[in-house]
């Protein structure tokens, strides 16, 4: 065996061949009806086997990102993704923040890594922010989950992104914008095409957080969607398709209070969960927390920056900004973990066929002290 590993080194490192190296690729196993995956961690909370891969692309009017499963150990010598906040704010604006300082998201993806063909087809998630949000808010959220087996999309959404907010421009229709992907996912092509064949359009989940979690409600009744996961918002409605909902919640959220995760949680369809965080805000599900904190946070830098605010709006900018990022508040290094775990287990129960999930959700607040209540209620 160590003759084997000298012998590899040697022709990649000497010879540059492209000689197969690395650590070899997982065991793989079966999903649901044709689907073939890598054999992941039990832990659901932990990054899964593949490297993910990023693409940024239109849909209509959309801008969408993508991020997939790439080929094993294609991301090798390659540098991580970083997305700059700046470019959310209105475009007179963007260069007020100096490059020095500017709020930059540091992926753990890769831009355009193969898509590993040889697994699949992989279900979808699609995750629609939240007002004043932007398609990489909850970046550590669908990267975790791209990295378990699903392709997962999100758009900046017009009407609700940062940038409108700033701008007073308002209308966002999240829902439709959904069903836009998904329509365009049917018969791929352009910066889409090299998707074809990957993608199990029966097998679909659909999260959001805040406004996003609102507008996922009814999209249970769209072919396919067979999971429905609202963050900080409420509950889902009855759909054909519709198997599971879990319901993730903080018990500070000042801007949509606990009972109403609560209640949400009463007036879904079963098989249903909720998570409610202990000492979590409303920005617990998202990075915003984390974007810009050695500046102070966002607000702090965009006032610094004298970045334009509209008249009359600036406490509810500076609600929306630090709801979940106070002192002595659930930290997001915290909670990540948390809801990497109770969402990972629910999208895989459902759209992995994976039948241990159901039980480890059982434990969730024997493992994690900080998840204050967590209900379930099954057929």
């Amino acid at each position: 065996m160590v003759w084997r590993v000298v012998f590899c080194g040697w022709l990649c490192g000497v010879l540059s061949v492209g000689f197969a190296c690395g650590p070899p690729a997982p065991p793989e196993v079966k999903g649901c009806a044709s689907t073939k995956l890598y054999q992941k961690d039990p832990d659901y909370a932990k990054a899964g086997p593949w490297a993910v891969g990023a693409k940024t692309f239109s849909v209509d009017k959309l801008r969408v990102e993508v991020w997939y499963p790439a080929k094993w150990q294609s991301e090798k010598d390659q540098t991580s993704a970083r997305y700059d906040v700046r470019l959310q704010l209105p475009e007179g604006e963007q260069t007020k923040i100096p490059d020095d300082k500017a709020p930059i998201q540091i992926c753990n993806c890769y831009r355009d890594l193969p898509l590993d063909k040889e697994r699949g087809p992989y279900p979808v998630v699609i995750f629609l922010h939240g007002t004043a949000g932007f398609r990489t808010q909850s970046l550590q959220h669908v990267t975790h989950w791209a990295s378990r087996g699903f392709v997962v999309f999100a758009a900046d959404h017009p009407g609700l992104m940062l940038g409108d907010l700033l701008q007073l421009k308002f209308g966002a229709k999240q829902a439709d914008d959904a069903k836009a992907i998904l329509a365009a996912l049917r018969s791929p092509s352009g910066d889409m095409a090299f998707l074809q064949g990957a993608v199990d359009l029966e097998r679909v989940a659909v999260s959001g957080h805040s406004a996003g979690g609102s507008a996922l409600a009814d999209l249970g009744k769209e072919a396919g969607i067979q999971v429905l996961i609202p963050m900080a918002a409420g509950g889902t409605k009855a759909g054909e398709a519709l198997k599971s909902t879990l319901i993730l919640g903080g018990d500070q959220d000042a801007i949509v209070p606990p009972k109403r995760q609560q209640d949400g949680y009463s007036s879904s369809p079963k098989i249903k969960r909720l998570v409610l965080l202990e000492k979590a805000g409303h920005l617990a599900f998202s990075d915003l927390c984390e974007v810009g904190k050695e500046q102070g946070g966002l607000i702090k830098l965009a006032r610094e920056y004298k970045v334009k605010i509209p008249d009359g709006f600036d406490q509810l900018i500076e609600t929306l900004a630090t709801d979940g990022c106070k002192e002595g508040q659930l930290p997001a290094a915290q909670g990540w973990p948390i809801i990497h775990f109770a969402s990972s287990a629910v999208l895989e129960e459902t759209l992995h066929c994976d039948p241990t999930a159901s039980t480890a959700l059982q434990g969730l607040q024997t493992r994690y002290s900080a998840v204050k209540e967590y209900k379930e209620e099954r057929l």
